[in-house]
């Protein structure tokens, strides 16, 4: 009698978690406006989608500094989020490219977020949406590569030539056509560009006070980038060399448990 009992719940907690899977799903797709063709593609990635699902909640039940979540990417292989959304190859610097020392002899403050200072997002507007894809279709010959690949050094050479243009008027595509800057307006230019020579984060934190927000590439290629949810980003994995992603340094500060901290913008986040 008491087996069937045990039975019996066992199935009706089943039940209720495949219910629970259900929700879940379905509340997922609809977030994120997922649509898929073929019953059998949409089991394909409702696997992959619970698999990642698992590994997140893995994850957040440990001590660790900052939380993962589920996002549109949560149908995706690690592999596939990488060759759609990572370039092929590592980001260098161009040759040319000159770099800039600070003395050590400014006390620099304890905290600085640009955000806060209305230069950084469309949130008081005076700010422009320039044009990503008049980069993707016209900057191949300063380094760049389409989708696959590029730097921001690559980007701002092609800037002091040639401008760029809002993306009101050169709209986004996501893959590479012809250039087409013959037929926009520049609005923008860069006069001069450098870098901060690496492995100095007081070099760092200065032209950030002094200049403003800056470019920076960093390793993306752990699969908590990928789910990264809030809190405290702490990847002891990272390469220095092996760089496949651009960001925005906006600020820096220190938590409350003394670790110091970069405050990053990622593309429209």
């Amino acid at each position: 009698m008491v087996s069937k009992v045990c039975l019996v719940f066992a199935l009706l907690f089943a039940v209720a978690a495949a219910r629970l899977h259900d929700d879940q799903w379905h509340s997922w797709k609809t977030a994120h406006g997922k649509f898929y063709a073929h019953p059998k593609e949409e089991a394909a990635r409702r696997q992959i989608w619970m698999e990642n699902s698992a590994r997140i909640q893995e994850h957040n039940a440990g001590n660790r500094s900052f939380t993962l979540g589920l996002n549109q990417f949560s149908d995706m292989t690690q592999e596939e989020f990488h060759s759609q959304y990572l370039p092929s190859e590592d980001m260098k610097l161009d040759d040319d490219v000159t770099f800039k020392d600070y003395p050590m002899d400014v006390s620099l403050p304890d905290y600085l977020d640009w955000r806060e200072k209305d230069l950084v997002s469309q949130r008081t507007g005076h700010c422009c949406s320039m044009s990503t894809q008049q980069l993707i279709d016209c900057s191949w010959k300063y380094g760049t590569n389409g989708c696959n690949s590029g730097s921001p050094t690559a980007a701002f050479k092609y800037i002091k030539y040639n401008g760029l243009c809002l993306s009101s008027a050169y709209s986004y595509l996501g893959y590479v056509w012809k250039c087409m800057s013959q037929y926009c307006t520049a609005v923008v230019g860069v006069n001069k560009y450098e870098c901060v020579t690496s492995g100095n984060e007081y070099y760092l934190q200065r032209a950030l006070y002094e200049i403003g927000p800056i470019s920076v590439n960093l390793d993306s290629n752990s699969y908590e980038f990928q789910f990264y949810s809030g809190e405290l980003y702490v990847d002891y994995s990272c390469s220095s060399s092996k760089l496949n992603h651009a960001m925005l340094l906006v600020g820096y500060g220190t938590s409350n448990s003394g670790q110091t901290y970069w405050i990053l913008k990622n593309r429209q986040n």
